[in-house]
C-alpha cells in the first residue's frame, strides 16, 4: 500500500493547523475555503444580516399575497 504524504499547515488567515495529503497548493485551496466559508456564515448569523433578511422575507410575503389576490380577482371576472 502507496501512503500518501500528509501536509501539516497552519493556515496564514486563521492559523488552524490542517493535515491534509496532497500538494501545498491544496492545504492552501482548502484553508482559503474554510476561512472564506466561516467569513460567510459569521455574516450569516449577524443581527443586521437577520434583519435585513427579515425585512426582504416581510416584502416578498406581501409581493406574493398581493399577486395572489390580484389573480383571484381576475378570475372572479372571468379574464
Amino acid at each position: 500500500m502507496v501512503r500518501k504524504q500528509v501536509n501539516v499547515n497552519c493556515c496564514e488567515t486563521c492559523g488552524r493547523r490542517w493535515e491534509i495529503s496532497g500538494s501545498p497548493q491544496r492545504v492552501i485551496a482548502f484553508c482559503t475555503w474554510h476561512c472564506l466559508w466561516q467569513g460567510i456564515r459569521a455574516r450569516w448569523n449577524s443581527p443586521e444580516y437577520q434583519a435585513s433578511l427579515s425585512r426582504s422575507m416581510g416584502l416578498m410575503n406581501t409581493m406574493v399575497r398581493d399577486l395572489a389576490q390580484q389573480r383571484a380577482a381576475r378570475n372572479e371576472h372571468g379574464d
